[in-house]
C-alpha cells in the first residue's frame, strides 16, 4: 500500500517522508483508506458476481432436474393410463361374461321348472345318492328275485321260493321309495 501511494505522490514528498511520518500524515492515510475502500468495493462486486453465477447454476440445475422429473411423471402417467384402460376392458369382459353365465343359469332353472318331476332321469339326478341307491337296489333285487324264481323249477325249489319272495319284497320297497319319495 505504501508503494502504491508513493507512486502517486511526487518524488520530493516521498523522499522527504519516512514510513513513520507517512502513517501520521493525514493525506497519506486518506489515500490508503481510499485504496482499501476501492479494493473492498471490487471484492464485494466480485463476490456478488460469484453469487449470481452460483444462483444461476443452482437455478439451471433445478430446472433441469424438474424437467427430468416431469418427463418421468408423464411417462408413469402414460403407463398408468394404459394399465387402467386394459383393466377397464378386462372388467367389461368379465362383467359381460358374468351376465351371460347368470342368463344361462336362469334359463336352466326355467327348463328345470318346466320339466318338473315328470322326467325320471332328472328326478334321479336331482334326487341325490339315496334316490340313486334306491334305484340300484330295485334293479338288483328285481333281477335276483327273477333268478330265484327261475331256480325254483330245479331241485330244492322251496328254499329258492323264500329267497325270491324276500328279494322281491325288498325290490318293491326300493321301487316305492324311488317313485314316491
Amino acid at each position: 500500500a505504501v508503494s502504491t501511494v508513493s507512486e502517486s505522490l511526487p518524488d520530493e514528498i516521498v523522499s522527504v517522508l519516512d514510513p513513520a511520518q507517512l502513517v501520521e500524515d493525514e493525506s497519506f492515510r486518506k489515500e490508503v483508506e481510499d485504496i482499501f475502500d476501492r479494493a473492498t468495493l471490487d471484492l464485494k462486486a466480485t463476490l456478488n458476481d460469484i453469487r449470481k453465477d452460483q444462483d444461476e447454476f443452482v437455478k439451471a440445475s433445478a430446472e433441469q432436474s424438474l424437467l427430468k422429473t416431469e418427463a418421468r411423471l408423464k411417462e408413469e402417467n402414460a403407463r398408468l393410463e394404459a394399465a387402467e384402460s386394459n383393466m377397464s376392458v378386462i372388467l367389461d369382459r368379465v362383467n359381460k361374461e358374468a351376465q351371460e353365465v347368470e342368463k344361462a343359469v336362469q334359463e336352466l332353472r326355467e327348463v328345470q321348472e318346466q320339466l318338473g318331476d315328470s322326467d325320471p332321469l332328472l328326478r334321479l339326478a336331482n334326487g341325490g345318492i339315496i334316490r340313486q341307491a334306491a334305484l340300484a337296489s330295485t334293479l338288483l333285487f328285481s333281477v335276483r328275485a327273477l333268478l330265484e324264481t327261475v331256480a325254483m323249477v330245479g331241485p330244492d325249489g322251496s328254499s329258492h321260493a323264500t329267497a325270491a319272495l324276500i328279494q322281491g319284497a325288498i325290490a318293491l320297497v326300493s321301487a316305492a321309495y324311488f317313485f314316491f319319495a
